[in-house]
């Protein structure tokens, strides 16, 4: 197939065919006789796409209505532009004889995008393309290239706008998911900060052991299982012996530090299942869950032996302690903590240093 010419277009007498002037090798006068070819006419000239044709030697043949409009020529009679080179932009023109001339020729069709001169407002337009050879019906020989363009202006404003809008909603997803990060690490900060107010709300401060207010709340959770299933708990409620004296002979300072060492030993001796705090001043309580009175008797003696044998810095010290079990004469945690107290009392005016459960209270 020939290709376009490249050349510029010089003064000449010699204008672009009028609208009248159709394909190359065909008789218009013939083709106007006939109603199909009028409304072939009628169809093109007025059809909102760019349609042209371009002859082998590179000079337009036909420009429709819609053609001229668009580069800027006058609707009726000749036209200054010529060549197809001048319709497009410099860099259409370069992609034209890289990309689309060779298409052509070895495929007969091309499709795609390129953007066209407008002469009066010398501005580009973007247009949707397909350039495709006519050929001869009987010698089968390339008679001119027809060329239809489509303004898409606002088609790619339209592109442009959603990409826009595409990025725009992406940052704003982005800022969303910063945020969304930004308060999870807050909700997690404040669990822990409310996780760490729990704890100390819980937790005695001088020695690291669960507190009262723990314990009263665990001892409810425990005495209602033991009313709902009928196992067993006991709780054995311990007290410093001679602890005051203590505090008067060597001062407070050390007695705070027997109660921390105190604590150690306690905590060292519970088992898992075990809840042990300090009730108040140097008195401590344990709950054993799932646990009846001789086996609370037996860690209760197991406990106050680990206290006494001790290595105490200063002098020995001793526990007294007091058990009591559930029971549905007992299903309260302050019937326990009562009987446990009696039980206590009891210990210590037997001798201290010593366990004794409430239930031998009236043998002891």
């Amino acid at each position: 197939m020939a290709t376009v010419k490249s050349k510029k277009i010089k003064n000449s007498s010699k204008r672009a065919e009028p609208a009248e002037s159709i394909v190359s090798g065909a008789d218009p006068q013939t083709l106007a006789q006939t109603a199909e070819h009028v409304k072939f006419r009628a169809l093109v000239d007025h059809s909102a796409d760019f349609i042209a044709m371009v002859g082998i030697d590179g000079f337009f043949q036909y420009l429709n209505r819609s053609a001229r409009q668009m580069i800027g020529e006058p609707l009726e009679g000749s036209v200054e532009i010529r060549e197809l080179e001048q319709v497009l932009t410099p860099q259409s023109w370069r992609q034209y004889k890289k990309t689309v001339l060779p298409t052509i020729t070895s495929t007969d069709f091309w499709h795609g995008e390129l953007a066209c001169w407008n002469l009066l407002t010398k501005q580009a337009t973007p247009v949707e393309s397909t350039l495709f050879v006519v050929r001869d019906p009987s010698s089968k020989e390339a008679i001119c290239y027809a060329v239809v363009l489509r303004d898409i202006t606002q088609r790619k404003q339209l592109d442009d706008q959603i990409r826009t809008q595409i990025g725009i909603i992406s940052q704003a997803k982005s800022e969303i998911e910063t945020k969304h990060n930004e308060l999870l690490q807050l909700n997690a900060e404040l669990e822990k900060v409310n996780t760490g107010l729990a704890q100390l709300a819980s937790t005695d401060s001088l020695t690291g052991l669960n507190n009262r207010h723990a314990f009263e709340l665990r001892i409810v959770d425990e005495t209602a299982r033991c009313s709902r299933f009928g196992n067993p708990c006991s709780i054995l409620l311990l007290d410093v012996d001679h602890f005051k004296l203590f505090n008067d002979s060597y001062g407070h300072l050390e007695g705070d530090q027997v109660l921390r060492e105190v604590a150690a030993v306690l905590k060292s001796e519970a088992r898992t299942v075990d809840f042990v705090a300090r009730y108040g001043g140097e008195e401590f309580i344990f709950i054993f869950p799932e646990t009846d009175a001789e086996e609370a008797i037996t860690a209760a003696e197991r406990i106050r032996s680990s206290v006494a044998s001790h290595k105490w810095p200063v002098r020995a010290i001793t526990i007294s302690g007091g058990v009591a079990t559930w029971s549905t004469s007992a299903p309260t945690g302050w019937h326990l903590v009562s009987l446990a107290d009696q039980a206590l009392y009891a210990s210590k005016s037997a001798g201290r240093n010593r366990i004794i459960h409430q239930k031998n209270l009236t043998t002891t």
